[in-house]
């Protein structure tokens, strides 16, 4: 049971931290402050369906945990305080109108704005879920609600974060849980998703024991005190804190939402039970301390014996172990502790070979019968070492006595010693086989050696050595020339030699011929030696040395050594002119882009190299795929098939790849022929690529240059044979009519023909204008000046001027404009010319119906929509239109919508057509630009 703080120490920590949130709060100017008295208490709102938090009772009175708490600590605050429980969504909307002082929500960012949060929290916030309990529970996660319908309350967190993650579908909104709850008991369908506390306090209310509630991963945070009087907050979190402390709050806990919990109390008969167990434990207690102290010193002395046996077994390096006859098991004993395991003979026998095992246990039964008088038995035997994990093969030594025998005198504990003796029969191995290699060395014939004793004597020489003397091993020996005669040397003790090595030029005919050797040494001429002297240990007598020289004719090696070094100056001239070879080349690669490139049907990889030592690039087939664009990868493919088939045949051919060189793709340049490597007996292709990026991008730019000229050209012959035929028209009904009012006519006929002859002159002048102006486009004479210019009047004019132009019969003409004064600050000139182009386009087109023209300023942009019910414009026009290609072969649209769009984008505006034959058609004008005076009409 843990210890509580003193009450005192906790009062005064309290009233501390109460008197600096005071005297910090005193210094802001931003909370709000208030005095509360009877007459205008602090109002405390709450949710009135919270079960067990707040709800209304079967009295109409505010009830539960949240209640509770809010009383506790105004008492102790003495704040005169009204309670009201009305929806969540109306405390939130009471507490932004200063309708309350006070409430309880979850701490998220979303109420967050409605005022500041406490520092304490009243209770964690999890959600559960309630389902019929003969029904599966498909929801553990938040995520699982984009699949599954649920009920949630209406505007509640859980439907808020539904609907913002776009499940709203799957919610079932509802203004009573309670309700909510009830049915699906009721129905046995459904699942509803609520606060936990408040689902387990309804089902042990309404006894709904179909009901199973589950926990669902949802985290929404704590429940925490909101009020705009941070003030107020700061004086509730002090007291939260001393109540806290003084576990005023657990009650109330277990009474809302753990009622099944109790404070437990020891019984007296308990209490009873300790003290008469205490009474007998105690002479137990001595009684175990008296006979620990017994074993302790006994464990202490077999302790120091066992500590005593393994310096002795591990001074000697011997394992120990024994068997016992009767139980036919083996106990191996710890070299360290000298505890010991047992193992059955089965078991034991895997330490050693299936052989050895049975010669030992053929031993051991031997001295079971007394077949063995001697009184111990080695054996060795080959096994791993088991004990250390070693898994390579030792040599064994392992010697086996009786260690204890019955009362008849017959062994029933045998004692087993096993020793490593790996290292010392490897030591007697390598000894023979010094001496077998130094026979063999001694004997060989490809070089001279002779032995002298300590006193300089010859002792011993082989074949080699006698040949190069041109004597006889017997007669030499015989003789047993010193050192100082042989080599001519002036050393007397031969460790003075121990490591010297020589060059001697022996005359064997004016020295050694002329003293006592002459009659051995058949050896004639002036002869060259090499001569290492090393002393060694004499084999017969450790404390005595020898003196082992190995002679050596070098006269061949000097030979050898002079065309040695011919040959290296040969070599190191021909490696300076490869260094300058492979420097030029470098050189020339460098400077010039290029790249060697080497291609391996054997590993299928292509190595690109940027000098000839080192690889840049090594690009398997799959990589080199990943890096060619899609217009060339069926040919690489092709190609690397062929290569991969070992064809003969070379090859150059110009890849597109995807990577970027500037604001190009990177073309490369390959060239490569098949080569053999008659060293390694392999097939490859070699090869130089360089980038052709730039020629490539200049014959693409050249094919498009040529394209447009190709382009402007036909859009110049179309031009002409288009305004050739729209100017002929009304030339030639100019024409024709005048020619008939040269002829008898009525007067009837001659005002028709006036009529027709003024009409087309008009619409030639019109077209001549259209040409002039769109030559001054194309020719760019055209400039956008902008000024500040009063758009109504400008509107007005120029509409009814291009409607003039044409005023057809029959056609309304409508005419609205939103605004009584409307300045921009626009080119009013080129606005006039495409207005009254529009206007008269669409006046001229129009047979019947209306032709309707608006204007609005939207968003800093000038709108201008010209609309008609005119037989529309086909989709072949549209994109002559589109295209700036000019006049159009029908006469009902000629060049005015072209030059209408040109000169609406050289406004930085945009001109777009609706239409459709027989439907009418719909001119959008956008033209950016600033307003300097609005004044809109006022409608009524």
């Amino acid at each position: 049971m843990q210890r509580k703080p003193n009450k005192r120490f906790i009062y005064t920590l309290v009233a501390i931290v109460l008197f600096s949130t005071m005297a910090a709060n005193a210094s802001s100017s931003n909370n709000h402050t208030r005095t509360y008295t009877n007459e205008h208490p602090l109002i405390y709102e709450d949710c009135w369906d919270m079960y067990p938090y707040s709800f209304l009772n079967e009295q109409g009175k505010p009830d539960g945990y949240n209640i509770e708490v809010i009383k506790m600590i105004f008492e102790k605050l003495k704040i005169p305080y009204t309670i009201v429980l009305k929806p969540a969504t109306q405390n939130q909307a009471d507490l932004n109108h200063d309708n309350a002082d006070l409430i309880v929500v979850r701490s998220t960012g979303f109420f967050s704005r409605f005022g500041h949060y406490s520092r304490n929290s009243i209770s964690l916030i999890t959600m559960s879920l309630a389902t019929p309990i003969d029904k599966p529970v498909n929801i553990h996660t938040f995520s699982d609600l984009s699949k599954q319908r649920v009920t949630v309350l209406d505007s509640g967190m859980v439907h808020r974060l539904m609907i913002d993650y776009e499940w709203g579908a799957n919610a079932i909104p509802v203004k009573d849980i309670n309700e909510a709850i009830l049915r699906v008991s009721d129905t046995e369908q459904g699942q509803v998703i609520w606060y936990k506390p408040s689902l387990e306090y309804l089902k042990r209310t309404y006894d709904l024991d179909n009901i199973q509630i589950t926990d669902v991963d949802i985290p929404l945070g704590e429940a925490r005190f909101v009020s705009h009087n941070q003030q107020l907050l700061n004086q509730i979190d002090s007291v939260y804190t001393l109540l806290n402390s003084e576990d005023r709050f657990e009650p109330l806990q277990n009474k809302w939402f753990y009622p099944d919990r109790g404070e437990w109390q020891m019984p007296a008969w308990a209490w009873w039970l300790m003290g008469i167990a205490t009474l007998l434990t105690i002479p137990l207690l001595y009684s175990l301390y008296y006979f620990r102290r017994k074993d302790r010193q006994l464990a202490k002395s077999y302790d120091l014996q066992n500590q005593r046996m393994s310096l002795i077994l591990e001074a000697s390096g011997v394992r120990m172990w024994t068997y016992n006859v009767h139980t036919e098991s083996f106990n191996w004993y710890d070299r360290d502790s000298m505890n010991y395991i047992t193992y059955p003979a089965e078991e034991f026998s895997h330490r050693y070979y299936p052989g050895d095992f049975n010669r030992l246990m053929r031993v051991i039964e031997q001295l079971i019968d007394g077949n063995i008088t001697d009184e111990q038995v080695s054996l060795d035997i080959k096994a791993m070492d088991a004990e250390t994990g070693d898994n390579q093969e030792h040599d064994f030594q392992i010697q086996l006595s009786v260690l204890q025998r019955n009362k008849k005198g017959n062994p029933i504990v045998i004692l087993g010693t096993k020793k490593d003796i790996t290292d010392e029969l490897r030591m007697e191995q390598d000894a023979e086989e010094r001496l077998i290699r130094y026979k063999t060395i001694f004997d060989s014939s490809t070089i001279g050696i002779i032995v002298f004793n300590a006193e300089g004597q010859l002792t011993n020489i082989n074949e080699k050595a006698c040949s190069l003397f041109q004597c006889d091993k017997k007669d030499i020996i015989r003789q047993s020339p010193s050192f100082r005669t042989l080599f001519e040397l002036e050393e007397d003790h031969i460790e003075a030699l121990d490591g010297v090595s020589m060059c001697r030029k022996v005359d064997f005919d004016n020295h050694l011929t002329s003293k006592e050797l002459g009659h051995i040494i058949n050896q004639s001429g002036t002869q060259i030696f090499e001569i290492h002297m090393m002393v060694a240990c004499d084999e017969a007598n450790e404390h005595a040395n020898n003196l082992l020289v190995v002679v050596e004719d070098i006269r061949q090696h000097i030979e050898i050594k002079k065309q040695w070094k011919d040959k290296l100056a040969r070599k190191r001239d021909l490696q300076h002119q490869l260094d300058n070879y492979i420097d030029h080349t470098n050189y020339l690669l460098k400077i010039s882009g290029m790249r060697i490139v080497h291609y391996s049907p054997e590993t299928h990889t292509l190595c690109v190299k940027d000098n000839l030592s080192h690889v840049q690039y090594e690009l398997t087939q799959t990589r080199c795929m990943t890096l060619v664009h899609e217009r060339s990868q069926k040919r690489v493919m092709h190609l690397l098939s062929k290569m991969d088939n070992r064809s003969q045949e070379p090859f150059c051919m110009e890849v597109m790849t995807v990577i970027r060189s500037g604001e190009n793709p990177l073309w490369l340049r390959f060239c490569m022929t098949p080569v053999h490597d008659d060293i390694e007996e392999k097939d490859a292709y070699f090869g130089i690529c360089y980038d052709i990026s730039e020629l490539k991008a200049n014959q693409l730019r050249l094919d498009e240059a040529y394209s447009t000229a190709r382009e402007i050209e036909h859009a110049k012959n179309s031009f002409l044979k288009n305004m050739c035929y729209e100017i002929r028209t009304p030339l030639t009904a100019v024409v024709g009519f005048a020619e008939m009012l040269s002829t008898d006519i009525t007067p009837e006929d001659e005002h028709v023909f006036t009529k027709e002859i003024l009409d087309n002159s008009d619409h030639l002048l019109r077209l001549i204008d259209e040409i002039l102006f769109y030559s001054r486009i194309d020719s760019d004479m055209v400039k956008i000046t902008p000024t500040p210019t009063e758009f109504t009047e400008l509107f007005k004019t120029n509409c009814q001027r291009g409607w003039d132009m044409a005023h057809p019969n029959g056609v309304n003409f409508i005419m609205e404009i939103p605004y009584d004064q409307l300045v921009l600050n626009i080119d009013g000139n080129n606005i006039a010319h495409l207005l009254t182009s529009l206007i008269s386009n669409a006046a001229f087109n129009t047979k019947h119906g209306f032709v309707r023209v608006r204007f609005d300023y939207i968003g800093r942009r000038l709108i201008i929509s010209v609309e008609d019910t005119s037989d529309g414009i086909s989709d072949r026009e549209l994109q002559l239109i589109k295209q700036h290609t000019g006049g159009s072969i029908d006469e009902r649209i000629g060049i005015s919508l072209p030059v209408c769009k040109q000169l609406a984008e050289m406004m930085n505006g945009t001109l777009e057509i609706s239409s459709e034959s027989g439907q009418g058609t719909i001119v959008w004008v956008s033209i950016p630009c600033q307003a300097s005076l609005i004044k809109r009409k006022k409608f009524i």
